[in-house]
């Protein structure tokens, strides 16, 4: 500890042989504080030596008045900004620490290396939350966190491609040719998708329920697979249970229903009827209408409130 004792102090011993050097980036600089700049100038007032600063935050501390804490936010601020480079070294020397400042700063690349040990023993763990105290448990762990998100995007994009190979895909083998006129032109129109759909069972479905259906249930399914977050697994699997109960003859109605009751709100506001996406509530009352009843109790049921 002799020689980190020495250079303590030589500011106050000899105070006619060393000058401070304070550089335009230092001074220009927005990204740091008054006080960072400051403690630079000390940097390099201790420099003139051996080319380096080997004092401890404790005699920085002394110098500047404050508390050892600041001064680490101090060093790394200067750190962060590239105005000195910090090294650490293990080996047992008198200067374990060595702080270079960098006198222009816009030549040097920025460093990464991570200090494999606190950079003073000195500076003790605090309540100050703006202090990153770096020590080698701390980047342990946070080596150990970037690893463990870094194997679980591999994990959720094995997973999204494993889908995405799951997806039946039936290209080069699908004719427009045959098709009726409006689901032809939609298909084109779309042909992002239809591959996803095999010939024989568009076919079936155009023989089972008609070219209508199979066109409002085609334009269901394509809007869902553009909007939606969750992807559909099985296209094919979806429009039959689509065709088989009938979503877009419900979609339909749900729609005019809303329609209706948006036409019956504004018609009669001292109803207080509140429209929500799936069904519209008397305020009063506290009944609910849903969109998907038939249409006629739909209407019966909001006639009924005129008398309420």
């Amino acid at each position: 500890m002799q020689s980190q004792n020495t250079q303590s102090n030589e500011l106050n011993s000899t105070p006619n042989s060393y000058f401070a050097i304070l550089t335009s980036d230092v001074i220009q600089s927005n990204q740091i504080s008054i006080h960072a700049k400051f403690l630079f100038a000390i940097i390099t007032s201790l420099t003139q030596q051996e080319g380096y600063c080997w004092a401890s935050n404790k005699y920085f501390a002394e110098i500047c008045k404050v508390e050892e804490r600041s001064v680490q936010r101090w060093i790394k601020e200067l750190k962060e900004n590239n105005f000195i480079h910090v090294e650490i070294s293990d080996d047992g020397s008198f200067h374990p620490r060595k702080i270079f400042p960098i006198l222009n700063s816009r030549n040097i690349k920025q460093k990464s290396e991570v200090c494999k040990r606190p950079p003073d023993k000195n500076v003790m763990g605090g309540d100050d939350t703006n202090v990153i105290h770096n020590n080698k448990a701390i980047n342990t762990k946070a080596s150990l966190k970037k690893e463990a998100n870094k194997k679980e995007i591999k994990k959720l994009s094995a997973q999204s491609m494993s889908l995405k190979n799951s997806l039946p895909s039936y290209e080069g083998s699908f004719s427009l040719e045959g098709l009726p006129a409006p689901i032809r032109e939609f298909l084109m129109q779309h042909n992002r998708h239809y591959h996803l759909i095999r010939p024989k069972i568009l076919a079936r479905w155009l023989k089972n329920y008609g070219p209508d259906e199979v066109l409002c249930s085609l334009k269901m399914l394509f809007s869902k697979m553009k909007t939606q977050k969750k992807p559909i697994s099985n296209p094919e699997s979806w429009m039959e249970a689509a065709l088989r109960d009938k979503y877009a003859e419900k979609a339909s109605l749900c729609k005019e229903n809303l329609q209706n009751a948006i036409a019956f709100s504004q018609q009669y506001p001292e109803i207080k009827l509140k429209i929500n996406t799936r069904y519209c509530t008397h305020e009063r009352s506290q009944k609910d209408f849903y969109y998907n009843l038939p249409k006629e109790t739909f209407h019966e049921g909001l006639e009924s409130l005129l008398n309420f």
